[in-house]
């Protein structure tokens, strides 16, 4: 006759076996799949995305053209005429105005002939001689300031005037008379003489005036 088994209860367990049983089902718990997933706290704060804001200025995407300024054309200032000279002057002498108590007037003309603008300013220089290259006979012309001495541009073809006056030698007490066959006139600032034929007596005595000439002024 065999002896009846007797079955193990929890309570006849001992301690170390019940520890065992205790750890086999809490990792029958932990098994993957075996449920849900506890879900997020919905006390956890959510994360901030901070997105710039565009630049009020947007960059060119390429460097601006510095405009090209035209280039300066420069005009060379024209030149002042030059005054007139005697290789580009002619002398003559208009005695058409009369005379008056001994005494003759007539307008000496300088004539531009040449083929560049210049210019006269003031009085000529006037004086009587026999020949072209004799001395003066007395003194030369004196001057007559009653017109006012200006610049007088002469274009080619153009002249300037001025009224000459002769007083007759005879009626000067104390004149020594010589024969002139010239008038030699000096443009204003020239040294180089202009010739005009004349039959006129002079007198030697340089005290004794018979020449009284204007300033130049446009014909």
């Amino acid at each position: 006759m065999s002896t009846p088994r007797k079955f193990l209860t929890s309570r006849t367990l001992p301690l170390g076996a019940a520890a065992t049983v205790l750890v086999l089902g809490m990792a029958a718990c932990s098994t993957p799949g075996s449920g849900s997933s506890p879900s997020p706290s919905s006390d956890s704060p959510s994360p901030t995305v901070t997105t710039p804001e565009p630049s009020a200025t947007t960059p060119s995407s390429s460097p601006s053209a510095t405009a090209t300024p035209p280039p300066t054309t420069t005009t060379p200032p024209v030149a002042a005429p030059k005054p007139c000279t005697a290789d580009s002057l002619a002398a003559s002498l208009n005695t058409a105005g009369g005379g008056a108590a001994g005494s003759v007037y007539g307008t000496l003309t300088l004539k531009n002939t040449g083929g560049v603008t210049c210019t006269v300013t003031g009085f000529p220089k006037v004086e009587l001689v026999p020949g072209t290259a004799a001395p003066a006979i007395g003194a030369p012309a004196e001057q007559d300031a009653s017109v006012p001495a200006t610049t007088v541009t002469l274009a080619p073809g153009q002249a300037a005037g001025a009224q000459l006056r002769y007083s007759q030698a005879g009626l000067h007490p104390d004149c020594v008379h010589v024969a002139a066959h010239q008038y030699r006139v000096y443009a204003p600032g020239s040294s180089d003489p202009l010739f005009i034929p004349v039959t006129v007596d002079g007198c030697s005595n340089a005290a004794v005036k018979l020449l009284t000439v204007q300033a130049l002024k446009a014909a």
